[in-house]
């Protein structure tokens, strides 16, 4: 069971760091078009950087103890409140999308 929480903490990290460096990705290509929303490149940043403290969070739970699952908690709770702030910001704040 242990070796499952370990392969499962790994995909999770892997899947989180390239998510956060996406993401900003994301808000540096918005800032630096023209057309692009100022507010949705601090959208991404703000959804990177809650990101970024999951995934540091839970490599400090590693650091100073081999509790896998509850690192895998963590990361889980950094997704969720990360796709949460992306889907409320994104259909709120924002405004609907427009097609053109």
């Amino acid at each position: 069971m242990e070796f499952s929480y370990k392969l499962a903490y790994y995909v999770m990290f892997a899947i989180s760091c390239l998510s956060t460096f996406i993401l900003i990705k994301i808000g540096f290509d918005i800032l630096w078009d023209g057309y692009g929303k100022n507010a949705e490149a601090i959208m991404a940043f703000i959804a990177a950087f809650i990101l970024g403290v999951g995934v540091y969070m839970a490599y400090n739970v590693i650091k100073t103890s081999d509790k896998y699952a509850y690192s895998c908690g963590v990361l889980g709770i950094a997704w969720l409140s990360t796709l949460i702030i992306i889907i409320i910001c994104f259909s709120f704040i924002s405004g609907p999308v427009k097609w053109q």
